[in-house]
């Protein structure tokens, strides 16, 4: 499997944390599955994609909502910014790290109930996803 970019740092204790970076010119469907894919090997993923300056592109450049879905999937966001005079401009948009445990929950939003009841033909299992 190949990674755009993969740092190793140990720690005081010797144990080995890995970061993985993907990086593309825009952010679209195979980057996030390919950071969701790098998840898998272990580690920190980095989503890192140019930011344009122009306006005509920036209609699809939702950061705000990309950064939300990488917070829930645990995975960082970053941009870039090129200028031709000076250095890029580099901004971390969204943390990586475990994704939050309610996610529903935010600034102004009530936050989603995890007590469900088990209703008619409804079973709810701890960890599982599904409903049966």
């Amino acid at each position: 499997m190949h990674c755009d970019l993969v740092a190793i740092k140990h720690d005081s204790t010797g144990e080995e944390e890995i970061l993985i970076v993907e990086m593309k010119k825009t952010f679209n469907l195979a980057l996030l599955l390919q950071g969701v894919e790098r998840l898998r090997l272990g580690g920190h993923v980095v989503l890192a994609v140019e930011r344009n300056r122009k306006k005509s592109g920036a209609h699809n450049q939702r950061f705000g909502d990309l950064t939300e879905l990488c917070r829930l999937l645990g995975i960082g966001l970053m941009t870039i910014t090129f200028f031709k005079t000076k250095a890029p401009l580099v901004e971390m948009l969204c943390e990586l790290g475990k994704p939050p445990a309610e996610p529903c929950a935010g600034a102004g939003k009530p936050a989603c109930s995890p007590n469900f009841t088990n209703g008619p033909g409804i079973t709810i299992r701890e960890g599982s996803q599904d409903a049966s």
